[in-house]
């Protein structure tokens, strides 16, 4: 029973908090930036708090199913379940730490950017706790204005080049749209739990989810979006693009695909397969002509959910944690390398990696944090990644597909390897002249500090510690 106002709570909660926000007066933005701080504090802790207790954990299903409109098919229906308290606790996490990563910041409109940060919380853990198919895709597509309002409160002249993004959210979101009224039209059911029992047989329907999910992953060759986004963005919205909105797309994969459409995921498992082992080869080559430490980030993004799809694909019921492990601990990996690139556009008022090599001499904590950010995009031993790699590796050697295991594993020694030279070339490649940077400035301030630790403590915790989660 108590599952029932926890679950709420974690919704309403950051609903509620943009009355506060709006109460403030927008001219003082320091409490602005405190009340958001700990509203996003609180939904947090409800989030743990759920996940925790053992005797709500263990609820695999619960639903409260409540008409908007009688003669509208939408209903209320939330489902609890393990996965959804999961993706609750990353969620707030990640809003919880951007909130901080933000309060010594200036931004140019705070009231209207927490405000809207607030709602896309709100918005992102309402979609991972529907069970009616129809709330879901509208929480999960309502984040693209909460999303399109941070970035015109941050800065206004960027409005247009994320029009890129907005496209491809929304070409998914029609295709996405059209499965869910035909699966509607088929079963005479909105109610996932209910769908599930009666099976889809539509062929048409997978494939329209499919492609809507291989957008949203992003995967070869429908992810030039995100790159282009990730520059024009500023470092929240980089944040909830990567670690979050891309998450949209293991939603749809473990709410519809997998469960519904698992017969047709066996089928074409070989072309879906290659496509990815393609994409991974693409952002690789593209990532060794990057020189916006934000842009190679970023394809280390595709990478990384190309990987998670391979795992993916050879789904079922006893390795399905797998695929939601390395979907969660991408989470916060990816707060902590658009934060480190953060830190560094603010120290050298560039992105650029030849302009900024050597940094890391004249800077020994850049250095240390740079070290832990690279091992982790390489999947070292001891990062969570690590666990991820040996097991899409396993999958595909066991699955008779050595060869494609063999070019797969080469073409991560490729990007590990580069990856270790660009590390090299930024901490202690000599560079003449070196950045105009004073000695005596901060990397970052305490809140950020902060941030960076508890998101540092989450990777180790999955990588070391990976039994917990299992």
């Amino acid at each position: 029973m108590l599952s029932v106002p926890i679950s709420y709570v974690t919704i309403l909660l950051p609903l509620l908090g943009t009355l506060f926000v709006a109460r403030v007066d927008k001219n003082n933005v320091n409490n602005v930036k405190s009340v958001s701080l700990w509203i996003t504090f609180f939904t947090l802790m409800f989030a743990i708090l759920q996940l925790l207790i053992p005797n709500l954990s263990k609820i695999v299903t619960y639903n409260v199913i409540t008409n908007f409109i009688d003669k509208l098919p939408v209903k209320y229906s939330t489902n609890v379940d393990d996965y959804s308290i999961l993706f609750a606790s990353c969620v707030s996490s990640i809003c919880f730490l951007s909130t901080m990563w933000l309060q010594k910041r200036e931004i140019r409109n705070t009231k209207s950017f927490f405000i809207s940060l607030l709602l896309f919380e709100a918005f992102t853990i309402g979609a991972f706790y529907s069970s009616d198919m129809f709330l879901l895709f509208f929480c999960m597509e309502a984040t693209l204005i909460p999303i399109y309002s941070m970035i015109l409160s941050w800065d206004n002249t960027k409005s247009n080049y994320v029009l890129l993004y907005l496209a491809y959210s929304m070409f998914s979101a029609m295709l996405i749209l059209v499965a869910i009224i035909m699966i509607y039209l088929e079963t005479k059911s909105s109610n996932l739990l209910e769908i599930y029992k009666i099976g889809v047989k539509n062929e048409a329907i997978f494939w329209l989810l499919m492609i809507g999910t291989c957008i949203k992953l992003p995967i070869w060759p429908l992810c030039n979006w995100l790159p282009t986004t990730h520059t024009k963005t500023n470092v929240v919205c980089s944040v909830l693009l990567s670690s979050i909105i891309l998450k949209f797309s293991t939603l749809i994969l473990i709410r519809f695909i997998n469960p519904i459409f698992s017969e047709y995921i066996a089928q074409y498992q070989d072309v879906f397969l290659i496509i990815s082992i393609i994409s991974i080869f693409i952002a690789v080559i593209s990532i060794m002509f990057q020189d916006d430490i934000k842009r190679f980030f970023a394809y280390f993004s595709i990478i990384h959910m190309d990987i998670y799809f391979i795992i993916f694909l050879f789904l079922s019921e006893t390795n399905k944690n797998y695929f939601i492990f390395s979907t969660l601990q991408h989470g916060f990996i990816s707060t902590i390398i658009f934060f480190t690139a953060d830190i560094m556009e603010n120290l050298f008022k560039t992105r650029s990696i030849s302009t900024i090599s050597s940094s890391g001499q004249r800077f020994r904590g850049l250095n240390i944090l740079l070290f832990f950010v690279f091992i982790s995009l390489i999947d070292m031993p001891c990062t969570p990644g690590f666990i991820t790699e040996i097991v899409s590796f396993y999958f595909i050697t066991k699955s008779t597909y050595i060869a494609v295991s063999i070019i797969m594993l080469l073409i991560i020694v490729a990007l590990s390897a580069y990856t270790l030279f660009v590390y090299y070339s930024i901490s202690f490649k000599k560079r003449i002249p070196p950045p105009e940077v004073s000695q005596n400035v901060s990397l970052c301030d305490r809140y950020q500090v902060i941030s960076l630790v508890i998101a540092f403590l989450c990777i180790e915790i999955f990588g070391i510690l990976p039994d917990l989660f299992f």
